[in-house]
């Protein structure tokens, strides 16, 4: 068997060493002094005035569309009725009549003593 004595001539690393060889080589490769940056001369753009206020132009056009369109769809919408139930009735107080209390009362006694068990008193 024989040794394996590393070749040393890349300033003192091993072949095997290939983080330091690429690091050797792109250092190289790179300028020393760095160059210094040259700034580009500032430009003004010069834009005429349809490229100014086009994005405004689709704005105010969006908003009228959408002022439009909910002012035509308002208009279209059924109006609400109150449904008529057995003829016409005063409803604007938002309370049964005492003439329909009554008749329901009625019969809700009528349902009670008719199942109360014998011997009990369920009136009121």
């Amino acid at each position: 068997m024989t040794l394996h004595t590393p070749n040393l001539n890349q300033g003192g690393r091993t072949p095997d060493d290939l983080d330091g060889l690429l690091r050797s080589f792109f250092r190289s490769e790179m300028p020393d002094p760095w160059p210094t940056m040259k700034a580009p001369a500032a430009e003004t753009p010069t834009l005429g005035w349809w490229s100014r206020s086009r994005s405004r132009l689709a704005l105010a056009a969006s908003v009228a569309l959408l002022l439009i369109g909910s002012w035509l769809l308002s208009g279209s919408a059924p109006q609400y009725t109150a449904p008529v139930v057995n003829g016409p009735r005063d409803t604007s107080s938002g309370t049964a009549d005492q003439s329909d209390l009554n008749g329901i009362r009625g019969k809700v006694e009528h349902l009670e003593n008719k199942h109360a068990p014998a011997g009990t008193n369920t009136q009121r």
